[in-house]
């Protein structure tokens, strides 16, 4: 179904701004959405820009800008309230070991090959 949608973006790259801890990857993700889907996420955006801007004076990169990064700061704010529960959790160590293991996965699937 998919492979017949026309494609958008992405306009920018989103996240990688953490003093404590800095970008390792790019990922990009794909998402299928609706007219609805897209418009409630450029109305939640455009909520945080209306006082500077009228909906008449979006470009289509405005647009695409707004809807991208209202997709990727919803995610990187769910990704950070799970993380925060996490860091509080008391875990058993079968699962320390198995996150442990997961960490792993990531950094090999992650990472550059050194250079030769």
């Amino acid at each position: 179904m998919s492979e017949h949608l026309p494609e958008f973006g992405p306009f920018e790259v989103q996240g990688g701004v953490d003093e404590l801890e800095p970008a390792v990857a790019v990922v990009r993700v794909a998402f299928a959405l609706t007219r609805a889907q897209l418009v409630t996420a450029l109305a939640v955006s455009f909520a945080g820009i209306a006082a500077d801007r009228s909906p008449e004076s979006l470009t289509v990169e405005d647009v695409w800008r707004e809807v991208e990064g209202q997709l990727a700061a919803d995610a990187l704010h769910e990704l950070d309230r799970q993380m925060e529960r996490d860091q509080a959790a008391v875990w058993p160590a079968d699962q320390r070991q198995a996150v442990d293991v997961l960490a792993a996965a990531v950094d090999r699937a992650y990472s550059r090959p050194a250079l030769p």
